[in-house]
C-alpha cells in the first residue's frame, strides 16, 4: 500500500453492517400486523429480505393486506425504529477497527510524525 495514501473519509453502513439492527425490523413489522390483526411471519420475511424499503413495504401491504399505503407503513416503521436503534449492540468484531478509524481521522499533525517515527 502507498504510504502516501491518505483517505479524507471513511463511509459506512450501519445498518446491518456495524449494527445488529435486523431482530428490530422483523419485531416492528410484527407489531404493526398485530395492530391490524395480521401475522408477519417467516414465509413473508423470507420474501422481502435484501429488497428496497419501498419495495419491502409494498410486499408486506399487500400480502398482509393492510389499511395502508406502502409509505404509511414505512412512516410508522420508521417512528418505531428509531426508539429501537438506541438499543442495538455492534456487531462482533467491528468496534476495533471504528475506533482505530476514529482516531486516525483525529490525528494531529504532530500524532502523525510520532507515530512514523515509532513505526
Amino acid at each position: 500500500m502507498d504510504k502516501g495514501f491518505s483517505p479524507s473519509g471513511v463511509i459506512y453502513d450501519m445498518d446491518g453492517l456495524l449494527l445488529d439492527t435486523e431482530p428490530f425490523y422483523t419485531l416492528v413489522t410484527q407489531q404493526i400486523a398485530q395492530r391490524y390483526g395480521k401475522i408477519f411471519d417467516w414465509s413473508l420475511k423470507s420474501k422481502i429480505l435484501g429488497r428496497r424499503a419501498l419495495e419491502s413495504a409494498r410486499m408486506i401491504v399487500e400480502t398482509l393486506e393492510l389499511p395502508l399505503s406502502a409509505e404509511e407503513y414505512l412512516e410508522q416503521r420508521n417512528e418505531i425504529l428509531l426508539d429501537m436503534f438506541s438499543d442495538s449492540q455492534p456487531l462482533p468484531g467491528v468496534v476495533k477497527p471504528v475506533s482505530y478509524t476514529h482516531l486516525r481521522a483525529h490525528e494531529t499533525r504532530e500524532d502523525r510524525v510520532w507515530r512514523r517515527l515509532l513505526e
